[in-house]
Formats: C-alpha cells, structure tokens, sequence
C-alpha cells in the first residue's frame, strides 16, 4: 500500500476512534449526571428554608429576608401520633432548617414521619415557647365562671400572664418590644404556612409579620430643642393595646396559628408604653437627600388594633408625650398631643389611600411630629402618618444590594421564575440579573452548595447566562463552574 495512502487510512480510523471514544465519554458523563439526581428517600431528613417579607422604603420592591441562625417552631400532622404536633426548627448561618423531634436536637424529623395526604397544611412560625398542645389535656381558661376556652395553641392562644416588668391593666403578657430587643424574637410573630406541601422537596416558606410596628421622628426648628434631643429623652405612647389577648372577650380570636388570623379590635383597657427612657434619640443619617433632620425612637412593636371613631380629648385615644433637658439642664420639659385620626395608607401595591388611625398588621407606622413653643408653650404639631408595608429587621446582614444570585434559596427561586416566564417582560427576574443581548444575565455573587440529597430543579431552556466571576456551585460533591453549568443546570431539550 501506498505510504500516503496508508496515513490517509490512519487519519480517517483515528478520527473514528476518538469520535468513538467522545461519544462514550459523553454517554458516561449523562449517566453519571442523571444517576446524581437525588430520589425520594422517606428516611430523607425535611429540610426547610424561609424568607420574612421585607417589602418597604427601606428595601428594594419584592426583596424578603432570608431567615438565619435562628430558632423557629415547626408545626404538622404527626403520622405516629395521629395529630397536629409541634417540633424545633434549627436555622443555621448558611439559611438551612432542620427540625428536631427531641430535646437533644439529635433526632431530625424525617418525611416519613409526616402524615401528607395531599390534602394537608404545615406551619413555620417563631412562637417557639407556643407548641400545639392537646386540647383534652390543656387547663381551661375561666372569665367570670362563665367562658371556657380550650387552649390548643392552634385555633386559640394564651400567651401567658402579667410580665413583671410592665404592669397592664388587663394583667395578661405585654406583648411589646423594641425590633432589636431580645423580647421582639417572640412579640413579632412571624407566620407562614404551606397547603398540600410536594412530598420530598425542600419547603421553602414565605413567613409574614402578624404584629404592627410603630417609629417617631421627631423634629424641630428651635436649635436648642434639636440639642436636647441628643441628650437625656423620655418618649411615652400612653392608651394603647399592650396585651395581644382581649381582655374583655378572652374568647375572641387573638392569633390562630392554623390560619394566620390575628385579632385587631378590643375593649379601652389600655395601658401607657415607655418607647424611650432617658436616652437620646437617634438622629437620621440620611440629611443628604431631606431638608429636615430627624431623631427617632427605636421602632416598636405593637399589637394591630383599630381606633374606631376620634373621640378628640378621649383618654382612649393614643397620646404621645416627650420628655426633654431645657438648656440650662436642670428642668425638663413635657410636650404632649393626641395622634391624628386619619393617615397615609401604601398597600404592598404601592395603591395610596387615607383611612382613619389603625395599628395594621404586617405594616409600619411612621409618625412625624414637630416641637415648637408657641409663646413660651410647649407644643406638638403632627405631620402625615404614612404607613408602609413592613421594613427590614430580621437580618443583621443584608444581603448585597445589587441583583444577582447569593445563595441556593436564590437559585432554586431563580430556577422556578425563569421557568414560569422567562421573557424580557418578567420583571421579577431582575432581583437576580438584567435582560441583555435578547437574553437574561444572571450574576452569581457567593459560592454555593445544594445540600445533600436535596432535589434541584433545572433550567427548562438554556436561553441565558450565568457570570460566575471567582465562585462556583458545588451540586452532590461536583463542581459547577462557569465552563459546564448548563450541563448541570438545565434540563435535556
């Protein structure tokens, strides 16, 4: 055979061979990639990851706070025990939830442990202190020998007696606090639920605020008034709802863990709440973009309640009064006035509308009240009530302010969106990247690892980018990187 000939031959059966060779490689490497895909296993721990909504002027629209390192309380129908139970949920620093079916924390609580029908509801919630109890073995709660209330801590709560630091009129549990206190961790109830949860998936909640949170800014023209606000400050809202349980009608609903509803009307046993106590006030750090300084209390929790009718004079209508140094430091004056009946009302639709005064519940009232002596009288004049939905003040790290994705909660919601309408139009796919080039972009801001044995949804199309810039996602032990994810990632098409 001719010389030429023969290395003619050779080249074409060595194109064969590594053809050959790529194709099984290719046919190992997909099976290897399918075998990875996690199946259901009943003995398979439940995890759970959540957010806490944080729409408001403080955050970017439709940002939630992913919950972490934090202690909640997980409710469900118990397979063994025939009935609704409660159990620990443990979050962890990365946003990971485990629930534990002992003291201990060693024994997690497994998907065969749990009675899904399809037909069911489970519960995430911070009432940690507050498990279902069975309503046959619960004392009954008596008013006047003539109500009985099963307490279950599902359709109806007791949340205790009289706190011995704040002494109510009604003698139930002052269910108030400032959002940084140790006591907000239980005062601001935060609540979700998921009817018909998919059996083996990981069950991501999206937990409200039940309660209602109020902020003073307080401001003035007089410059000796604005130094005294950074001196010693007595700050008191007096005839509020303190307790969360009505003490009128103890049979009234309050808050039901089975369906999120919270009680928001009552009878005038009202108390007087200390909101600052010879401290300063703290002064905005936003000047550059506000003509007028303000100086605020901490934001305070309260339960929802609704005013009614403006009963001007009333000793049942909210009245807030500051306390602050003259200049001379040995006086102090009081400067008092009641709230005004009607405020600016923003729904989460971002729809205005001006409605009487209210402690709603998932919401943020900003009340803006001005200081001026009126010949040597001491004044207060109130400016717009604006409420907003709730703001931010679960998470001591916020997350980076740009869009992009920062963590595996990110990408499973990342995955799910694009799915369900990836066009240039779905404006919530922009929390995570910008539309470029007649395709979505995604920036991928933080290394991150799928926990083990956790299913992964796929991307259904392969119509976009990923910036990995230095991080990867690491899925069962295998490194996804910038070179292969739309292998890893997206579904065969």
């Amino acid at each position: 055979m001719h010389m030429d000939t023969q290395r003619k031959l050779y080249s074409i059966l060595s194109g064969f061979l590594l053809i050959a060779v790529l194709l099984l490689t290719g046919a190992c490497t997909t099976e290897e990639t399918e075998n990875t895909i996690p199946v259901f296993n009943p003995d398979d721990p439940i995890m759970i990851y959540a957010t806490v909504d944080g729409t408001s002027i403080a955050t970017r629209a439709g940002e939630n706070e992913k919950l972490k390192s934090r202690t909640m309380l997980f409710t469900y129908p118990s397979l063994s025990a025939g009935k609704i139970q409660s159990a620990i949920c443990e979050f962890d620093e990365k946003g990971y939830g485990y629930v534990y079916t002992n003291n201990s924390k060693t024994e997690k609580l497994r998907w065969k442990d749990i009675n899904i029908t399809g037909k069911d509801t489970i519960y995430l919630d911070n009432l940690v202190n507050y498990p279902v109890q069975d309503p046959t073995l619960t004392t009954i709660h008596k008013k006047n020998d003539e109500i009985e209330v099963w307490i279950d801590n599902f359709t109806y709560f007791y949340f205790g007696p009289e706190d011995p630091n704040m002494s109510t009129n009604s003698g139930y549990k002052a269910m108030i606090a400032p959002t940084n206190s140790e006591e907000a961790k239980e005062v601001d109830i935060i609540w979700g639920m998921i009817l018909n949860p998919e059996i083996g998936q990981p069950l991501r909640f999206e937990l409200v605020h039940k309660m209602s949170a109020v902020t003073f800014r307080f401001y003035s023209d007089d410059e000796s008034i604005q130094q005294a606000f950074k001196k010693e400050v007595n700050v008191w809202l007096n005839s509020v709802k303190v307790p969360l349980n009505n003490p009128a009608t103890p049979s009234s609903t309050i808050f039901r863990r089975n369906n999120g509803v919270i009680g928001r009307t009552g009878g005038y046993n009202f108390d007087n709440a200390c909101l600052v106590e010879n401290k300063p006030l703290t002064k905005s750090n936003n000047e550059d973009i506000q003509t007028t300084t303000y100086y605020s209390t901490p934001m305070w929790i309260f339960p929802p309640h609704s005013f009614g009718a403006y009963p001007f004079g009333s000793t049942y209508w909210p009245k807030v009064i500051i306390e602050i140094q003259d200049e001379d430091e040995n006086q102090k004056t009081q400067y008092a006035g009641f709230l005004p009946a009607r405020m600016k009302y923003y729904t989460k639709d971002n729809v205005f509308d001006n409605i009487s005064l209210e402690f709603m519940s998932g919401y943020h009232l900003i009340i803006d009240v001005k200081l001026v002596k009126d010949f040597g009288n001491p004044e207060l004049l109130f400016g717009d009530i604006q409420v907003w939905p709730w703001s931010r003040v679960m998470t001591d790290n916020p997350t980076i302010n740009e869009s992009g994705i920062n963590d595996w909660s990110d990408l499973v919601a990342l995955v799910e969106e694009f799915n369900e309408n990836s066009s240039e139009t779905n404006y919530r796919l922009m929390r995570y990247g910008n539309w470029d080039e007649n395709q979505w972009k995604f920036k991928l801001w933080k290394d991150i690892e799928i926990p083990t044995n956790v299913p992964m949804s796929l991307f259904e199309s392969d119509k976009f980018e990923i910036d990995f810039g230095e991080h990867i996602i690491v899925i069962q032990n295998t490194e996804v990187n910038a070179e292969n994810y739309k292998i890893f990632l997206c579904s065969k098409n």
